[in-house]
């Protein structure tokens, strides 16, 4: 948009129809994220709620319509979206030269390939895409984008971030990850922001949204392309039709969802505290009973807000589960914890006895033994 003046128009009109329901676009300028809204959709995940398709409205569809209307029908549409990126130059024209002698093996009478660079580095960056069909529209036009990729029969991707405006869709997706040194594409990220490792699928989004993990060399992209189209018919019949989501594949993955977005809750509780925070971390606990921070982080929820019966049955629950790797040394926060509610309750007795506990397993600690003696003195 031109300006700040457009953006508070559209967010006027918007009203609460925006994700996530906290968003600023003034503080997305200002203070840059990496994170995207990749944490808010997972968490959404978890506490089950349903993800709305994005349709672009009936004149996009009929646009795209108009510009198809010179192929055979019997062609099949492959779009491929190529990211723009300025970085690592050498690694992007071997990929390039891998994309094209892929490229080369589709017959010509049965696909019709068309470029969408997904912005307009890309025509510097390589004579590539200037040896296919390729639409401009598509690259400055979100809506004429999703329809085209709505009416293709695959849509591929080049590196995955331009991929969220199919990732919302029941349009077919193959999307490459190719892991390298920008942060949004290094492994560390795709843990700790999107939930998942290295061969993993987005467990939100649908079966025909595949990322494909590796070098993109030909080999690996004709491997997917194949394995994809041979199983088209059988596993995507209808792609209007509700398919089923991937879902979590595995305990791995289903830490990593959990963990990545407590992170960012926890960030978020550090300034103000909302319902839906709540929702989240009740969600996760159900979900991952074993995990001590979300109950930890509702402990201290509760305690703030003197429900101190539902806080102290909190954090006896994180001294039960610290004795694991993935929950190290909760056991003496808590126990710290569930005795200043106690001395906050005028029950000395109760909070000597939670020092002691501590006083076994830490005997060095001179601030737990400090806090015995105190106690001892005050209410002998």
């Amino acid at each position: 948009m031109k300006d700040e003046e457009e953006i508070k128009v559209l967010f006027g009109q918007a009203g609460d129809a925006v994700f996530p329901t906290n968003y600023n676009p003034h503080m997305a300028t200002v203070q840059p994220t990496t994170k995207y809204i990749s944490p808010e959709v997972t968490a959404a995940y978890l506490r089950g709620e349903e993800f709305s398709l994005f349709e672009e409205p009936d004149e996009y569809a009929k646009m795209v319509a108009s510009y198809l209307a010179s192929q055979e029908e019997t062609s099949k549409i492959i779009t491929l979206t190529v990211r723009g990126t300025d970085l690592d130059p050498a690694v992007r024209t071997q990929i390039y030269r891998e994309w094209e002698s892929f490229l080369g093996t589709l017959p010509k009478n049965e696909y019709r390939i068309i470029i969408i660079p997904d912005d307009y580095r890309n025509w510097q960056q390589s004579s590539f895409f200037c040896r296919y069909e390729h639409c401009e529209t598509a690259t400055i036009n979100v809506l004429f984008r999703v329809a085209l990729y709505r009416h293709a029969y695959l849509n591929m991707f080049i590196d995955n971030s331009c991929a969220d405006s199919v990732r919302w869709t029941s349009a077919s997706a193959l999307v490459f990850n190719q892991i390298n040194r920008q942060v949004t594409s290094s492994l560390p990220w795709f843990r700790s922001i999107l939930g998942v490792d290295f061969g993993d699928q987005l467990p939100m989004t649908q079966n025909n949204h595949v990322l494909v993990w590796g070098t993109q060399t030909k080999e690996l992209i004709k491997g997917e392309f194949d394995k994809f189209t041979s199983e088209y018919s059988k596993r995507f019949p209808d792609q209007t039709n509700g398919l089923a989501k991937h879902g979590i594949q595995s305990t791995r993955q289903k830490h990593l969802l959990c963990e990545s977005v407590l992170n960012d809750i926890s960030e978020k509780m550090s300034v103000w505290v909302e319902q839906e925070h709540i929702d989240t971390i009740k969600a996760i606990i159900r979900l991952d009973p074993d995990y001590a921070m979300p109950r930890y982080l509702l402990g201290l929820v509760a305690a703030q807000i003197d429900d101190f019966d539902n806080a102290l049955q909190l954090f006896d629950d994180c001294i039960i589960l610290s004795n694991n790797e993935r929950n190290p040394n909760f056991d003496k926060e808590c126990y710290n914890l569930k005795a200043g509610i106690f001395e906050k309750l005028d029950k000395p007795e109760q909070a000597l006895q939670e020092y002691l506990e501590l006083n076994k397993k830490y005997p060095e600690d001179t601030n737990i033994a400090g806090r015995i003696s105190v106690l001892k003195r005050n209410y002998p």
